[in-house]
C-alpha cells in the first residue's frame, strides 16, 4: 500500500511538472520607453498558422498553455504600434515600435511622453513640425522643459546639469553649439534623467539631485556629416553681408563640429561659448580679481535690439570614444567683437537727509573684445574606475572706451591669460570608494585705466588719471575622499588643501586653506537623509589673519513613487571676502568711483533653509514645482557709501550688520500634444530687508517684488502662436517711506501662418514701464518675416523694428536707489537670409 501511495505522488508531480513546462510566458513592452503594454494581442504561430492567442495583463505579461515546438513564432499587435513577429525563446520580451496609421480616417499614435523610473522620455517626432529649424525650436515645445533666451535649458524650473547627444558631451556645457545647429528633422527623442549620476562607479552609491538631458538622433542622421550655410544680406547704413557655416557629425563613438561666423546684425556670437555647467568634477581653480569697472553692454531685454556690433567667431570641437569606452576630446575657439552702445542714466539714492541724492550719466561706449581658448580632455567612465585629465588655456583682451557728456573719456584695458591642468580619479573597491582630485593653475593680467578730459586745460589736469596693475596668480588644490557603505548608510570623509599666491601692486598675498568635510547619509526607495558638517581653516599671510570657518547642512527628502516628492534642507556657512576686496588698499575703478579696502578680513555667516515639492504626471504631460526659501546673512563689515558732487566713494568699515530674504515660487507646465498645445505658468514673490551705510549713518531698507509669467505655445502644422508674458511689481522702502509700486510688464507674441511651404510670421514685444516721477513708457517693437522652405534650402526676408523705434526707457529699484535708464535701439532694417542644408 505504501508503494502505491508513493507511486501516485510521483505521478501527480510529473504531470504538474509537464503542465508547468508547457506554459509559454513573456512580456510586451514599448521599445522606446520600456513601459509595459496592457491588452496587447499575442498569437502563437506554428507552421504559419495561429494555434492560440491571449491578451497581456496590466503589467504587459502573458502566458500561453501550449507545449513549445521548434520553429514556433509570436505575432503581436497593439493599436498605435507596428505588427511584430519574433521566434519563441527563453526570454520572450517583445518590444513593439510605435507607428502612426490610418484607421477609418483617424490617426492613432503612441504616447508622446512616457516615464521609466527617474527618466522622462519625450518622443520628439510628436512635437516637431516642418517649420522647426533646429533642436532648440523643438525643445521649447516640451511640457516641463523651458529654453531661456541665452540658451539655458531648464526642467520644472531647475537648470539641467548635463547635456549630451547620443550619450556624449561634445559641447562641455556650451548648449548653444548643439541646440542651434542640430536640425529639427534629425532628432528622435529626448531623455530627461532626474537624480542624474553620470559616473558609473558611483551609481546606486552616491545619490544626486542633478538633472541630465540626452538627445537621441534618428538612425538616418546618426554618424552622417552635414553642413549648414546661412549667408545673409542686411540693408542698413551701410548695407553689408554676413552669416555662418557649420559642419557637424554626431555618432555614438565619434562626434565633431566646426563653426565659422561673421555678424553685424546684433547677434551675440559669444553665446555659442556660454558655459551653463562645469563639465568636469575637479578641485576648484582660482579666479583673477578685476580691479577696474570695465564697461559692458547693458541690456534690460533682447540684446539683439541694442547691440551695434561687428563680430566674428570660429570654433572646432572633436570627441572620440574608443573600444574601452574611454573618451578623448579637443576644443578650440576664437572670437572677436566690436560693440557700440549709447545709454543715459539717472540714479537717485536715499542716503539720509530730507532730499534724494541724484547723479546722471550720458555715455557712448565702444567695446573691443578678443578671446581665444583651447581645451583637451581624456575621460574614463568604467564600472569601477572614473577619471579625467584636462589641460586648458585661454587668453583674452577687452578694451572699453567710454565717452561721457562734458568731454570726459575713459579707457579700461584688461588683457589676461589663464593656464590650468587638472586630474581626478575615482575607484570602487568593494564597499569603499576612493577619490582624489588635483589641479594647478596660473593666471596673468595687466589691467590699465586711463582717464582724460577734453573740456579745457585746467579740468584736463584735474581729471586726467592713469593707473596700471600687473597681476600674477598661482594656485593649486588637492582633495582626497573615502566613502564607505554600511547597508543603506554611507559615510564619506573628505580632506582638501589649497595654496593661492596673488602678486599685485608689488605685494604678495598668500592664502593657505584646508577643509575637513565628513558626511553621513541614508538612502532607500522612500527616504534620503544627509548630514555633512565641515570646517575650513584659512590663513591670509599678508593680512596676518587666521580664521576658522564652520559649515554644514541637513537634507531630508521623501519620495512618493514616481509622481511626487518633497525635500527640506537647512544650510549654514561662514566665508571671507575675496582678493578683490582686500588685496589693494585704495583704487579708482572708473571715472567717478573710488574704493577704500578694509584693514581687516571681512567675514560673513549665512543661514539658508529651503523647502521644495515636486509633482508630475508624464502620461498627462503635467509637471509642477513649488519652492520657498529664506536666508539670513550676518556680516562683520559694511560698505559705507558717500556721494559728493556726483562722485562715489566706498569705504569698508568694521560694523556688524544683517540682512534677510524670503522667496517663494510656483511653476506649472501642461501639454496637450494631440492638439499641439503647451502652457506654462510661473509665479514668484520676494521680500528682503537690510541696511545701507552712508557717512556713518545707518539706513534700513526693505524691498518687495512679485512676478507672474504665463506662456502659451500652440503649434499645429498650419500655424503657430507663441505668447510669453512677464508681469512684475516691485517697491522699496528706505527709512520710513515706501516708494510707489512700479508695474512693469513685457508681452511677446509671435503668430506664424503656414501656407504649404511658406511661413508668414509677425512678432511683437510690448514693454510697459512705469517711470519714476513721469508718465509710463510703452514701447512696441515688431518684426515681420516670410520664410520659403524647400527641400534643402530655406529662404527668408525679414523687416526688423517695423515702427523704427529709437529709444527704450525703464525704471528699477534697489534697496536704497531708484534708477532710470534710456537705451538707443537699432533702426529699421531689412534682412535677406538663405540657409543651405547639405
Amino acid at each position: 500500500m505504501k508503494k502505491i501511495v508513493i507511486l501516485f505522488i510521483l505521478l501527480i508531480s510529473a504531470l504538474t511538472s509537464i503542465k508547468a513546462q508547457s506554459a509559454i510566458t513573456g512580456t510586451v513592452v514599448d521599445s522606446l520607453s520600456g513601459a509595459p503594454l496592457a491588452k496587447a494581442t499575442v498569437m502563437l504561430l506554428r507552421d504559419g498558422r495561429t494555434i492560440h492567442f491571449v491578451r497581456t495583463d496590466d503589467r504587459g505579461r502573458f502566458s500561453i498553455d501550449v507545449q513549445q515546438h521548434t520553429g514556433d513564432m509570436f505575432q503581436v499587435t497593439f493599436m498605435g504600434y507596428a505588427k511584430h513577429r519574433q521566434p519563441v525563446d527563453n526570454d520572450n520580451t517583445i518590444r513593439l515600435t510605435r507607428q502612426a496609421f490610418q484607421l477609418k480616417e483617424v490617426k492613432v499614435q503612441g504616447p508622446p511622453v512616457t516615464m521609466r523610473r527617474d527618466t522622462i522620455v519625450y518622443d520628439l517626432t510628436k512635437f516637431t513640425t516642418n517649420r522647426d529649424n533646429n533642436l532648440k525650436d523643438v525643445l521649447k515645445k516640451l511640457p516641463g522643459v523651458d529654453v531661456e533666451k541665452d540658451g539655458q535649458i531648464k526642467y520644472k524650473g531647475q537648470a539641467i546639469s548635463r547635456f549630451t547627444v547620443e550619450g556624449l558631451d561634445l559641447s562641455k556645457g556650451q548648449y548653444n553649439k548643439l541646440t542651434d545647429n542640430i536640425r529639427a528633422k534629425d532628432v528622435k527623442k529626448a531623455e530627461v534623467v532626474e537624480h542624474d549620476q553620470p559616473i558609473k562607479a558611483l551609481r546606486n552609491r552616491v545619490f544626486t539631485d542633478d538633472i541630465g538631458m540626452n538627445i537621441e538622433l534618428k538612425d538616418s542622421a546618426r554618424d552622417q556629416l552635414f553642413v549648414t550655410l546661412r549667408p545673409y544680406l542686411l540693408a542698413d547704413d551701410p548695407t553689408h553681408v554676413g552669416g555662418d557655416a557649420v559642419g557637424m557629425q554626431i555618432g555614438k563613438k565619434r562626434q565633431m563640429e566646426t563653426t565659422v561666423q561673421y555678424d553685424r546684425s546684433g547677434r551675440d556670437l559669444n553665446n555659442q561659448f556660454s558655459l551653463f555647467y562645469n563639465a568636469y568634477d575637479f578641485a576648484p581653480t582660482a579666479t583673477m580679481p578685476q580691479w577696474h569697472s570695465a564697461p559692458s553692454l547693458q541690456s534690460p531685454f533682447d540684446a539683439e535690439q541694442l547691440r551695434m556690433n561687428t563680430s566674428q567667431a570660429y570654433s572646432i570641437d572633436h570627441l572620440t570614444k574608443d573600444k574601452d569606452d574611454a573618451e578623448n576630446s579637443f576644443s578650440a575657439s576664437y572670437s572677436r567683437n566690436v560693440i557700440r552702445q549709447h545709454t543715459q542714466n539717472v540714479s537717485q539714492f536715499f542716503l539720509g537727509g530730507q532730499s534724494l541724492t541724484q547723479t546722471t550719466e550720458d555715455r557712448q561706449i565702444i567695446l573691443r573684445q578678443d578671446a581665444f581658448s583651447i581645451d583637451y580632455n581624456h575621460h574614463i567612465n568604467a564600472d569601477s574606475h572614473y577619471g579625467d585629465f584636462v589641460v586648458n588655456g585661454d587668453a583674452s583682451r577687452n578694451d572699453g572706451i567710454t565717452d561721457y557728456t562734458g568731454g570726459l573719456s575713459q579707457k579700461i584695458t584688461t588683457p589676461d591669460m589663464n593656464l590650468a591642468a587638472a586630474i581626478n580619479q575615482t575607484y570602487t573597491l568593494g564597499r569603499n570608494i576612493i577619490a582624489w582630485k588635483s589641479t594647478a593653475d596660473y593666471h596673468h593680467s595687466k589691467g590699465k585705466f586711463d582717464l582724460t578730459s577734453q573740456s579745457d586745460s585746467t579740468s584736463a589736469t584735474a581729471n586726467s588719471y592713469s593707473d596700471e596693475l600687473v597681476n600674477n596668480l598661482w594656485h593649486t588644490a588637492h582633495s582626497l575622499s573615502w566613502n564607505r557603505q554600511y547597508g543603506r548608510w554611507h559615510a564619506d570623509n573628505g580632506l582638501r588643501f589649497e595654496v593661492e599666491d596673488l602678486n599685485v601692486a608689488h605685494e604678495n598675498n598668500v592664502l593657505l586653506q584646508g577643509t575637513l568635510s565628513p558626511t553621513w547619509y541614508y538612502n532607500d526607495d522612500d527616504w534620503r537623509i544627509s548630514f555633512d558638517p565641515g570646517l575650513t581653516l584659512k590663513r591670509f599671510t599678508h593680512q596676518g589673519a587666521t580664521l576658522l570657518l564652520p559649515h554644514g547642512s541637513i537634507f531630508i527628502n521623501r519620495n512618493y513613487g514616481n509622481r511626487s516628492n518633497w525635500s527640506f534642507s537647512i544650510n549654514y556657512n561662514e566665508s571671507t571676502s575675496a582678493w578683490n576686496d582686500i588685496a589693494v588698499s585704495h583704487r579708482q575703478i572708473d571715472y567717478r568711483t573710488w574704493i577704500e579696502a578694509p584693514d581687516f578680513v571681512p567675514r560673513s555667516r549665512t543661514l539658508l533653509s529651503l523647502f521644495e515639492y515636486n509633482y508630475k504626471r508624464p502620461i498627462y504631460q503635467f509637471f509642477s514645482n513649488f519652492k520657498i526659501y529664506g536666508s539670513r546673512l550676518w556680516n562683520t563689515a559694511a560698505m559705507d557709501m558717500v556721494i559728493t558732487d556726483g562722485k562715489y566713494s566706498y569705504t569698508w568699515i568694521h560694523h556688524n550688520s544683517l540682512s534677510d530674504n524670503v522667496n517663494a515660487s510656483v511653476y506649472m507646465s501642461k501639454g496637450w500634444s494631440a492638439i499641439h498645445l503647451k502652457t506654462n505658468l510661473a509665479l514668484s514673490g520676494n521680500y528682503s530687508k537690510g541696511q545701507q551705510y552712508s557717512a556713518g549713518d545707518i539706513i534700513d531698507y526693505q524691498y518687495l517684488a512679485y512676478t507672474i509669467s504665463p506662456e502659451l505655445i500652440f503649434a499645429p502644422s498650419w500655424m503657430e502662436i507663441d505668447y510669453h508674458g512677464n508681469f512684475s511689481f516691485d517697491r522699496s522702502k528706505a527709512g520710513d517711506d515706501w516708494t510707489k509700486t512700479l508695474a512693469n510688464w513685457t508681452q511677446r507674441l509671435t503668430i506664424i501662418s503656414t501656407i504649404r511651404n511658406v511661413d508668414l510670421s509677425l512678432s511683437g514685444v510690448l514693454y510697459h514701464n512705469e517711470i519714476q516721477d513721469s508718465p509710463s513708457a510703452n514701447t512696441l517693437l515688431a518684426d515681420a518675416k516670410v520664410t520659403w522652405r524647400m527641400k534643402k534650402v530655406r529662404f527668408s526676408v525679414a523687416l526688423r523694428n517695423l515702427f523704427n523705434k529709437k529709444t527704450y526707457e525703464e525704471t528699477t529699484y534697489s534697496g536704497v536707489g531708484i534708477f532710470t535708464n534710456r537705451y538707443w535701439l537699432r533702426p529699421r532694417e531689412l534682412m535677406v537670409k538663405v540657409q543651405f542644408s547639405l
